[in-house]
């Protein structure tokens, strides 16, 4: 079994419109409602490729019952603890030749009570667990406290973390030596790593090496790159892109932990979760994307070689 947590997923509410002017009605030309940015995608791809994830986290009103039964639909196991309101909610209003406009709700916040009624549904799992992946949004400072005691109690079990949070506050979290990490651009930018391609990589792969972390993954425009203290990769497919959704990071976290729990040599994980990053697609939603579009992404995928015998080489990049 793999613990997924997902410790405050939520509801994203995607409406198209004409034209928005402030004080005016306004046809709405489609509806679209789905589940934002969370593990819950992981647990997706995981069970995709016949993993056994089981959803831990909170959810309440509306949103939460719908994200129980996206879990259902899809024979993932779940065990929530339940709220009145639904964790959060994301309004987003789109508009032809416009940027996205976004509304975004954070105000229920998880308190000390809920803290303690979660680490003891997690106590009771974790014997069956031997990998967890952590997923959350660090702006709730609860929330922040309840995934840095979750590190540290499943690393006091012997287990391995996959982290993959939301946010740029994550220093306290790489500090706790998670297994893997699946980082963004932003997060390597709160950890004073700028610049060019190649020298946020050659950053990222010292600062792996210095928290003893065993993998990173980090998401491109043209395929995944693979961080570990051996050997640096990127997937790349011809002529295809890595899909532009706000859940591309969790999606490759669920393949990221199969790769691990199958251990997969490493260049093998960046194919994985190249091939689940540009297959996945948020406009064939729920139905995100097939076990044979991953399979097909993964025979095509080219790896190039960054880092390996102690040297770096970039010609390619």
């Amino acid at each position: 079994m793999i613990i997924t947590i997902a410790l405050n997923p939520g509801i994203e509410k995607r409406i198209t419109v004409d034209q928005l002017v402030i004080g005016e009605e306004h046809s709405v030309l489609d509806y679209q409602l789905m589940i934002g940015r969370s593990s819950v995608y992981s647990a997706y791809i995981m069970r995709l490729l016949q993993g056994d994830p089981y959803v831990m986290g909170f959810a309440g009103g509306i949103g939460g019952r719908y994200i129980k039964n996206f879990l259902d639909k899809n024979r993932i196991k779940s065990n929530f603890v339940l709220k009145d309101k639904e964790m959060e909610s994301i309004f987003l209003i789109r508009m032809e030749g416009q940027p996205d406009t976004r509304f975004i709700d954070h105000s229920h916040q998880l308190t000390q009570n809920d803290a303690k009624n979660f680490k003891h549904k997690l106590i009771g799992q974790m014997k069956d667990a031997d990998i967890i992946l952590i997923n959350g949004d660090t702006l709730d400072s609860m929330a922040m406290s309840i995934m840095i005691d979750t590190m540290d109690l499943v690393k006091k079990e012997g287990k391995r973390v996959v982290l993959s949070v939301e946010g740029n506050d994550v220093e306290n979290f790489v500090a706790k030596k998670p297994y893997a990490w699946v980082v963004d651009d932003g997060q390597m930018e709160a950890l004073g790593i700028f610049g060019d391609e190649e020298h946020r990589i050659k950053q990222l792969h010292l600062f792996l090496i210095t928290q003893k972390i065993h993998y990173a993954f980090y998401p491109t425009e043209e395929g995944v790159i693979g961080v570990s203290r051996n050997k640096i990769c990127k997937g790349k497919l011809e002529g295809m892109a890595t899909k532009d959704t706000d859940w591309v990071k969790e999606a490759i976290a669920g393949g990221v932990v199969i790769g691990i729990k199958r251990k997969y040599e490493f260049e093998r994980m960046v194919k994985l979760v190249s091939g689940i990053a540009c297959a996945i697609n948020d406009k064939t939603y729920p139905n995100i994307c097939t076990r044979k579009e991953i399979d097909a992404n993964m025979n095509k995928c080219k790896i190039i070689e960054y880092y390996s015998k102690g040297k770096y080489h970039f010609e390619d990049i």
